[in-house]
């Protein structure tokens, strides 16, 4: 039992795919190969994934590139925050939620690097590691 999907294009590099149900499973339909969800697809020298029927741009980066793409990224998610948001942060910090924030720091970082240099993170996936 096989659903055609819709067709998506990425603009950025001028390619089409389709989506495609077929038993229940999502797949997308690129240069007449289906990729289930999950699976990794290099395109024009850059990586995608399949999530949710979709083609996410992903990235592999380790040490000093991952912690710049972090800095990038979480400095991003800042600036679309509300001002008054950051300053109500600044004014609660104390001594304890510095030591709290710096054991967290060492988490985030371990656990960031397992998605993004072990394995391949997209951006959005990158965002939950802004603290």
């Amino acid at each position: 039992n096989r659903i055609e999907g819709t067709t998506q294009y990425i603009k950025s590099l001028g390619i089409t795919y389709r989506q495609i149900s077929k038993d229940g499973q999502c797949f997308v339909n690129y240069d007449d190969q289906l990729f289930s969800e999950n699976s990794l697809i290099k395109i024009r020298k850059k990586l995608f994934r399949v999530e949710s029927c979709l083609l996410e741009r992903v990235y592999h980066a380790c040490g000093p590139r991952l912690l710049l793409m972090l800095s990038v990224v979480c400095r991003l998610v800042e600036q679309n925050k509300a001002s008054d948001e950051i300053l109500n942060l600044k004014r609660s910090t104390n001594l304890l939620s510095i030591y709290e924030k710096d054991s967290t720091a060492r988490r985030i970082k371990r656990v960031i690097a397992e998605s993004c240099c072990e394995n391949h993170c997209t951006v959005s996936e990158i965002t939950r590691y802004c603290h």
